[in-house]
């Protein structure tokens, strides 16, 4: 496991495939845990959770969760972008209520250790 954000947090991906009239694509597999070694080379791809073509998670030595592919480093309520976020169970999916990382993570990320997470993507 890779140290992402210096705690983990489960998290299942969820894709919607936006305008094209396909039904949601929900993971079944097993949960995803982000990890990343303390000061890492955020750059580097062993220190990215490469979720799809496009949504690339790290985080630098500091602040909060990115997007490497579209950002080059965090941004206060907006990244990591392209990502919804929101506690509970993608069985349950219809009725999360999905919000920015920092929202969801209450503006205290330890604070999602342990919590059951899905990722909207």
């Amino acid at each position: 496991m890779r140290s992402l954000m210096g705690f983990c947090c489960p998290v299942v991906v969820l894709l919607f495939m936006a305008g094209t009239g396909e039904a949601a694509t929900i993971w079944t597999g097993p949960s995803t845990v982000f990890t990343k070694p303390a000061f890492a080379d955020w750059t580097q791809p062993e220190n990215q959770d490469r979720l799809t073509d496009n949504v690339w998670i790290t985080r630098q030595d500091s602040m909060g969760i990115y997007n490497i592919k579209q950002e080059t480093f965090y941004t206060h309520n907006d990244s990591p972008a392209d990502t919804e976020w929101a506690y509970g169970s993608a069985a349950n999916w219809p009725s999360l209520t999905f919000t920015n990382w920092e929202a969801w993570a209450s503006n205290f990320p330890p604070g999602t250790v342990g919590q059951a997470a899905v990722l909207h993507l």
